[in-house]
């Protein structure tokens, strides 16, 4: 079964030709099927941006296949997509520039931020989401601590420094 179907069914036909096209670029790459339909969605809803559906399609599937929520990844892959297409303009760019885990670790702040809000029914998700990044990065970056061994009392710090800081 195809589980983005619903979205596919509403494009009209001459869009359901290029997402085709798109979809069967990223197959015959190799990449998953998931990545490829998130690609071609891309694709058709950024104006055919290569860089920036490339992007996004690349931090939602990994976050997906790491086993988080679809929530989460949804909302790491807007910040990746954004940070990356602010500071580079190619995917060789990303790769070869050591500094691009300080973007991918600000998006995975965010969308840790944007998730306990959600959960927590803060009022504004977003400024939470935005403060909790920026308490993330600077003790991320303090501690040198790569966000794929974050734990729980690592998450309470961060969470004690927001309440704190209003």
């Amino acid at each position: 079964m195809n589980p983005r179907k619903d979205n596919y069914d509403l494009l009209t036909k001459p869009l359901q030709l290029k997402y085709n096209r798109y979809y069967s670029s990223m197959i015959n790459l190799g990449k998953s099927i998931l990545f490829a339909q998130i690609y071609a969605e891309e694709m058709i809803d950024n104006e055919e941006n290569d860089f920036a559906s490339y992007c996004f399609a690349k931090a939602y599937t990994d976050f997906i296949e790491k086993g988080y929520s679809e929530e989460f990844s949804m909302q790491y892959a807007i910040k990746y997509q954004e940070n990356m297409v602010d500071n580079y303009s190619n995917m060789i760019q990303v790769d070869s520039d050591p500094e691009s885990i300080y973007f991918m670790d600000k998006a995975y702040g965010y969308a840790k931020g944007w998730e306990y809000a959600n959960e927590n029914k803060h009022k504004d998700i977003i400024a939470f989401a935005k403060r909790y990044e920026k308490v993330y990065i600077n003790m991320v970056y303090a501690t040198n601590i790569r966000c794929e061994i974050i734990d729980v009392d690592f998450d309470k710090q961060i969470l004690d420094k927001i309440s704190n800081s209003k």
